[in-house]
């Protein structure tokens, strides 16, 4: 009767380490797991933030040598903001004498198309035909508003 009694107890032991060797392999398989997920989601965030902070450094870098390379650009390069595509380039006219408190207002916001070969733009002659028009408007959207307001006529 002891035999069987030791049997039982060394059995039943055994069967405990079983059960603890297997739910520490579970739970380090499912440990795993979710760390690959994380690492995926992670990398993918990462790598938008790269992007988005570099995405502004890149236009600066790119409208820069735009505007340097082209000696007919009749503009200070401080006052230029590039943006690419309708047009390349708002000036602000007198910002940076404006920052420098040199003179109180800009003087004049322009629309540059910057152009090489002289090929023509539809979307830019677009945008160009509603500022010769005058169809240009100034809205002022408060981030986090509830409602937008409708531009005025």
């Amino acid at each position: 009767m002891t035999e069987a009694l030791v049997g039982l107890a060394g059995g039943l032991l055994l069967g405990l380490v079983l059960i603890w060797l297997l739910s520490q392999e579970l739970a380090r398989r499912q440990a795993t797991t979710e760390f690959e997920q994380w690492k995926v989601r992670e990398l993918y965030g990462v790598r938008r933030d790269a992007l988005d902070r570099s995405r502004p450094e890149i236009q600066r870098r790119v409208g820069s040598a735009i505007a340097t390379w082209s000696q007919s650009f009749p503009f200070f390069q401080e006052d230029s903001r590039f943006v690419g595509h309708p047009v390349d380039y708002v000036v602000f006219e007198g910002y940076s004498e404006l920052r420098a408190k040199r003179e109180s207002q800009i003087t004049c916001v322009t629309f540059v198309r910057a152009r090489e070969d002289g090929r023509d733009d539809p979307d830019g002659r677009l945008v160009e035909e509603c500022v010769r028009l005058g169809r240009v408007e100034w809205l002022t959207l408060s981030i986090g508003a509830q409602t937008v307001p409708a531009l005025s006529d």
